[in-house]
C-alpha cells in the first residue's frame, strides 16, 4: 500500500509541475477542470448517501435523486466549463470571480458553527436544520448548492490566483501542504488531545501546531532568502492558511462520517479520492485570493 501510495504521489506532483510551470497555461486550466470534475462526482456520491426524501419507496427515492443529480452534474460541468473558457481568453471580469470566491467564504463561515456542534448531516436533516440560510433541508437541490458553495470557490481562486501571481498561487499551495505534512508526522508522534473526537478521531490539537509551526519555520527559511518578505506578514498568513487548511479536513471527514464513508471515492491508488487530497484547499484558497485581491496582508514573495 505504501509503496502505490508513494507511486501515486509522484505522477501526481508530476502532472503538476509540468502543467503549473512547463506546458502553457491551458494545460493547467484542463488540469484543474479535469480535477474539479471528479471533486464535484465524489462529491455528489457523498451527499447522495446523506439526503433522502420522504413518502417514496427505496427505489423510487433512489432513481429520483439520481436522476436530479445527473442533470444538476451536467448544468455544473458547463458552469465550470463556461469559466475556464472564459479565463483562458481574458474576457472573464475579476468581480465575478470574486464574487464566486466570496459565497465560498460565507458557506464556510455559516457552516463553522454545524461543524462545531459535530452532528451528523442526518440530524440535521432529522432536525430539520439547513446548513443553507432560508432553504429547506430536505430539497433535492440541496446537493446543487453544495457543489456551487463548495468548489466553485476555490475552482474561482485557483483562475484568479494563477493569473494574477502564479508565485503566490504555488506559495499557498506550499503552505498547504507543508501543514499536512507536519499535521501528519507530528500527530502520528505526539497526537493525544483530540481536537473533533466525533468527527475525525485522528486529528490533535499537537497536529495542528505540528502544521503551524513546521510553516512558521517555512516562513523563517524564505524571510533570509528573500530580504524583502515581510516575515510578521508571512507568519500571520500561514497561520491563517494552516488552520483553514484543517477546517476544510474537518469538514470532509464530517461529511465522509455523515454518509458513513471512508473514502470519497477510489480514484487515486492508495489515496482515496480527489475530494480527499484536495478537501484542505477548499476553505484555504478562497480566503489566500480574498487577501491577495485585496491586498490587506504585505509581503513581496
Amino acid at each position: 500500500m505504501l509503496k502505490l501510495r508513494i507511486i501515486s504521489a509522484i505522477v501526481m506532483i508530476t502532472v503538476f509541475l509540468l502543467c503549473f510551470f512547463v506546458l502553457p497555461p491551458i494545460y493547467f486550466s484542463v488540469f484543474i477542470f479535469l480535477i474539479s470534475l471528479i471533486m464535484i462526482y465524489e462529491l455528489f456520491n457523498l451527499l447522495r448517501d446523506i439526503w433522502f426524501i420522504r413518502d417514496f419507496d427505496q427505489y423510487e427515492r433512489k432513481r429520483l435523486i439520481l436522476g436530479n443529480t445527473q442533470k444538476k452534474l451536467y448544468l455544473l460541468f458547463s458552469i465550470l466549463g463556461l469559466i475556464f473558457v472564459f479565463a483562458e481568453n481574458n474576457i472573464y471580469t475579476e468581480g465575478s470571480v470574486i464574487f464566486f470566491i466570496y459565497i465560498g467564504i460565507l458557506f464556510w463561515t455559516y457552516n463553522l458553527y454545524y461543524l462545531l456542534k459535530g452532528e451528523s448531516l442526518k440530524s440535521l436533516y432529522k432536525n430539520k436544520e439547513s446548513i443553507f440560510p432560508f432553504f429547506p433541508i430536505d430539497s433535492i437541490y440541496l446537493p446543487s448548492l453544495f457543489a456551487v458553495f463548495h468548489i466553485l470557490p476555490m475552482i474561482s481562486a485557483i483562475i484568479f490566483l494563477f493569473s494574477a501571481s502564479k508565485t503566490y498561487l504555488f506559495f499557498v499551495f506550499l503552505i498547504i501542504w507543508i501543514a499536512d505534512i507536519g499535521a501528519y508526522f507530528t500527530g502520528k508522534s505526539f497526537g493525544k488531545v483530540q481536537i473533533a473526537k466525533n468527527i475525525s478521531p485522528g486529528k490533535t490539537a499537537e497536529g495542528v501546531m505540528g502544521g503551524i509551526c513546521l510553516n512558521v519555520t517555512f516562513i523563517l527559511i524564505i524571510s533570509l532568502i528573500f530580504s524583502d518578505f515581510d516575515l510578521i506578514g508571512g507568519i500571520i498568513f500561514a497561520i491563517i492558511i494552516t488552520l483553514l487548511s484543517v477546517y476544510g479536513d474537518l469538514y470532509e471527514s464530517w461529511l465522509k462520517r455523515s454518509a458513513g464513508l471512508k473514502d470519497s471515492s477510489n480514484f487515486i491508488p492508495g489515496h482515496g479520492g480527489f475530494l480527499d487530497r484536495f478537501d484542505s484547499f477548499l476553505p484555504s484558497l478562497p480566503v489566500a485570493a480574498l487577501l491577495y485581491y485585496y491586498n490587506l496582508i504585505n509581503f513581496t514573495i
